[in-house]
């Protein structure tokens, strides 16, 4: 081979060689974002921060309702810590209970028998007066003393009252009991002043029926 041409062939190889290697380094190099990019990205971020969990306000619903059910099943409690008339905070252990009408006049008398103080609530009241109308009503009577007399404190109240039947809101009284002779009983009250209620009585170990022609005949369960 002549001079001349193998300079030409070793120019043509030298060209290709390098052509390789720019081609190669190129395609090694990484992707990046530039920077103007890069900071235009960075302050969409600072302008657009994340917003708070999901979660989170998930909780702070769940947290609403348990205030709200706690409310609702403290709206449901009986008891009574204010003063319902007379200094009385007695709590009200009573049903609401049905007055029930009797044709019959006048009311049965009672038989006696020995009462024991304690904790009643009213379970039945049957009306022997001439009054008619329908009623409901809702009474924890609290005796203490002896078997004969002591003192007692009651909580009363009547609702959904029609006809010649009234309506009395709930409301404490305080003063005195006795029972006999002959089958009588009394309640004195002491606050308000107000009349004396006379009846005939029956009571067994568990119950204290007071018969009355002119108001409810009561009938009291023993609950402590």
């Amino acid at each position: 081979m002549s001079r001349p041409l193998r300079g030409c062939l070793l120019i043509a190889l030298a060209w290709v060689s390098v052509q390789c290697t720019v081609d190669a380094s190129a395609g090694s190099l990484p992707s990046e974002v530039p920077a103007s990019d890069a900071g235009a990205v960075s302050s969409v971020d600072a302008a657009n921060p994340a917003s708070p969990s999901t979660d989170a306000s998930d909780a702070e619903d769940a947290s609403d309702t348990s205030r709200d059910s706690g409310t609702d099943s403290g709206s449901a409690n009986e008891t009574s810590t204010e003063d319902l008339g007379c200094g009385v905070t007695l709590a009200q252990e009573g049903a609401w209970v049905d007055l029930v009408e009797s044709d019959a006049r006048p009311a049965p008398r009672g038989v006696g028998g020995t009462v024991r103080p304690g904790t009643y609530v009213l379970t039945s009241a049957v009306d022997y007066s001439s009054n008619t109308g329908t009623q409901q009503l809702r009474e924890t009577l609290v005796l203490v003393g002896s078997s004969t007399d002591g003192t007692y404190t009651t909580v009363r109240e009547r609702r959904s009252s029609t006809g010649d039947l009234t309506d009395i809101p709930v409301h404490g009284r305080v003063g005195t009991w006795s029972a006999g002779p002959a089958e009588s009983f009394h309640l004195t009250p002491t606050c308000p002043q107000d009349y004396i209620e006379l009846t005939s009585y029956t009571a067994t170990s568990t119950t204290l029926t007071l018969f009355d022609s002119f108001k409810p005949t009561r009938t009291y369960t023993r609950v402590h």
